[in-house]
């Protein structure tokens, strides 16, 4: 996914095509899915949403259902759309949770205070990529639900 956010990434989309060949060199991290997690939260802020759709799409990865996606976008600026996400996470059998306004919205609150409620907190693994400010508001959540800081993996990214 590219998205035309500054200069370079404006010249870069406007420069390919469909069918266009490109070389990869990436990724770089070192973010994978959690291994024998018996319940995950994954938590995509933004462009932040585009590892968990490959993890989404790995034709090899099994056991979905144990996943519920939180993906926090801006209305007007989604990349991808929620309605091209809420079909990529039906074919898997994932959840899907949309939030539109940011860390204090309902939809988010009482869907990971259930979450919370339903699993042992210790049994729950949370796959974070996003703003700083949001994980900050992640991390605050999943103290304040006793899920410990360790079951948190994290890619965070900046503007520069």
């Amino acid at each position: 996914m590219i998205r035309a956010l500054g200069d370079f990434t404006t010249r870069l989309v406007n420069g390919c095509s469909v069918g266009m060949h490109a070389d990869v060199y990436a990724p770089y991290g070192r973010f994978a899915r959690p291994a024998g997690a018996r319940r995950e939260i994954w938590i995509g802020g933004g462009v932040g949403i585009s590892p968990f759709i490959a993890w989404l799409k790995d034709p090899s990865a099994n056991g979905f259902e144990r996943v519920t996606l939180f993906y926090f976008f801006t209305p007007g600026r989604e990349f991808p759309t929620v309605e091209t996400l809420e079909e990529i996470a039906r074919e898997r059998g994932a959840e899907l949770v949309p939030v539109s306004r940011g860390p204090d919205d309902p939809a988010f609150v009482q869907r990971f205070k259930e979450l919370a409620a339903e699993n042992d907190p210790n049994s729950i693994k949370v796959s974070f990529c996003g703003p700083q400010g949001l994980m900050k508001a992640v991390r605050q959540w999943m103290r304040t639900l006793g899920i410990p800081d360790r079951n948190l993996d994290h890619e965070f990214f900046d503007f520069r």
